[in-house]
């Protein structure tokens, strides 16, 4: 049988929901319980569809009632867990679903959601600011607040540059701070 489970960050939204809703959600929740996936396709009541146009090919809707829907995440991975990311006004839901882009960060697996069209809108914007830059000492920097210098000592001259702290970040002195041992 098919799971429906909460992201952490559905929770926040929940709280917030009338209690119509909120029964809304505990009546979707148990469809979810008593029906095979199958099912859940064909029922009426729910109308698990597809979000057209989605960044994420996984995210469907379904009805909470006649003004609010579900946003949900569909199994990729052979599973029966449905995943409900969020619960919308019903002309927004679509909207708010096709923007959204989620995947599982490799290192914490963690679930990570993106607005895809919203960084796409930003991205000239901060790649413009980000090539305009120039750093408190006058040179374009490497990193913020970095420089490249090229290396000394035991590999040569020749060697790979490393990234070094701007002196105008620093002050603009190559002194260090006198140590106290107490």
């Amino acid at each position: 049988m098919p799971q429906l489970a909460f992201a952490n960050s559905f929770w926040e939204s929940y709280d917030v929901l009338e209690k119509p809703v909120k029964a809304g959600v505990r009546k979707a929740m148990q469809k979810f319980q008593l029906l095979t996936v199958p099912e859940l396709h064909a029922d009426k009541g729910l109308h698990l569809e597809s979000v057209q146009n989605a960044q994420d090919a996984r995210m469907r809707t379904i009805r909470i009632n006649d003004f609010w829907r579900g946003v949900v995440l569909a199994p990729d991975d052979g599973s029966d867990v449905f995943l409900l990311v969020n619960v919308v006004r019903h002309d927004d839901a679509y909207t708010w679903a096709a923007k959204r882009l989620y995947t599982t960060n490799s290192a914490t697996r963690a679930l990570e959601v993106r607005n895809v069209v919203a960084i796409e809108q930003l991205t000239p914007a901060l790649e413009k600011a980000a090539a305009a830059a120039v750093c408190a000492c006058g040179r374009p920097p490497g990193r913020v607040g970095a420089h490249a210098r090229p290396r000394r000592g035991r590999r040569g001259a020749g060697s790979a540059p490393r990234a070094v702290a701007c002196p105008a970040r620093r002050g603009g002195t190559r002194q260090r701070r006198p140590v106290h041992h107490g």
